[in-house]
């Protein structure tokens, strides 16, 4: 039997890239037209990171203690996002993300875990961190 052809779900020119989103069975993608897998969500498994890159982002967590809060600079298909929310469901956190494209991809196609632990913010993160400090001031 052979395997099904990947499927183009979402095209979307932006001023500064292509956005393409590709499905193949319960394989979703994100890419920037680049030939480079961005994200990545196994439909049936959403928990999980597939892509080497998430693994390795968050090895770190393995030596500390579990976090409380988390902020995640760009968002992409908001796989780490989703880890988080499914294996630490008590961690809170925000991912700042300056594509307001991506963010209507990572909520419409990724699963991006939006709710009370978890925020997606559009905002450039140097805005982002610049209100924070005005806050703490």
């Amino acid at each position: 039997m052979s395997q099904p052809e990947p499927q183009l779900i979402v095209n979307q020119q932006t001023a500064d890239e292509t956005i393409r989103v590709w499905q193949e069975g319960e394989r979703r993608w994100l890419d920037f037209d680049d030939g480079l897998v961005q994200s990545e969500i196994n439909l049936a498994r959403p928990e999980l990171l597939p892509l080497p890159l998430n693994r390795a982002m968050l090895a770190g967590v393995l030596f500390e203690e579990t976090p409380q809060i988390v902020l995640l600079v760009g968002t992409g298909g908001g796989a780490t996002a989703r880890y988080f929310s499914h294996r630490f469901p008590r961690v809170k956190g925000e991912a700042i993300e300056i594509s307001e494209s991506i963010v209507s991809i990572a909520k419409n196609y990724f699963e991006f875990p939006v709710g009370e632990q978890w925020q997606i913010i559009h905002d450039d993160i140097k805005h982002y961190v610049q209100d924070l400090s005005l806050i703490h001031i």
